[in-house]
């Protein structure tokens, strides 16, 4: 199993990104993510590689790597320092809690369907203001900890991934 990104497909306005919607990164980290989805595809279709590969949107869980959005809010805050929150923090993030679906993908078409692609999103939309003030609030910490910070060059600010192949697993 290969899991990607839905940075790969760049920004989107209205609608949603389906698991054909052509790559358009924006960034060196979401053209690295399309160029393994695509050595992965080349794998499949030359070998018969019984590969999978997911593309999720934000996601958050136990054990998540500590330098990632929300576990950096928190730590941050349990300890009252300033939070740093790229551009004026309305990027928006679909959020979504991935534990239980990326087995099920593998287990549904890992080694029976090599080469299938799903999008993992949530439709739970977030600016990550409106995240950061919500973490602040459940901790009872003050909101002047926000500090806005110059945004990452290439920074996506709204993606949207169908749900719909992943529902019929």
């Amino acid at each position: 199993m290969h899991i990607s990104t839905d940075e790969v497909y760049g920004d989107i306005e209205k609608g949603q990104f389906y698991e054909t919607t052509p790559f358009n990164p924006s960034s060196p980290y979401s053209a690295s993510k399309a160029a393994a989805d695509m050595l992965v595809g080349s794998y499949v279709r030359t070998f018969g590689f019984p590969a999978v590969i997911v593309r999720p949107s934000n996601n958050y869980g136990i054990w998540q790597y500590p330098e990632k959005f929300i576990p950096v809010v928190i730590f941050k805050a349990l300890k009252n320092e300033k939070i740093p929150v790229y551009g004026k923090g309305l990027n928006v993030k679909r959020v979504a809690a991935c534990v239980g679906l990326l087995p099920r993908c593998h287990s549904s078409f890992g080694v029976r369907q090599g080469g299938e692609i799903y999008n993992i999103g949530s439709g739970n939309e977030r600016r990550n203001i409106d995240v950061v003030k919500a973490i602040l609030d459940i901790l009872g910490k003050p909101q002047n900890l926000i500090e806005f910070v110059k945004d990452r060059p290439g920074t996506i600010f709204v993606t949207a991934l169908t749900r719909q192949k992943l529902k019929r697993i």
